[in-house]
């Protein structure tokens, strides 16, 4: 839940304190690492107006 918090206020920093927090419990594995330095570093795009209907 912190980690998906994190990264809906753009906040780094909780972010990293989120996965240091996961890693302490369980260990990360090389996968999971890639995938969350991905979502770490990736641009946000904004768009304006609501979200679009997917289903």
């Amino acid at each position: 839940m912190e980690l998906a918090a994190a990264m809906d206020e753009e906040d780094s920093g909780k972010f990293t304190d989120a996965v240091k927090e996961y890693d302490s419990m369980t260990r990360l594995d090389a996968w999971k690492t890639t995938i969350l330095l991905r979502a770490k570093e990736a641009p946000e795009t904004k768009e304006d107006g609501p979200d679009p209907d997917v289903t």
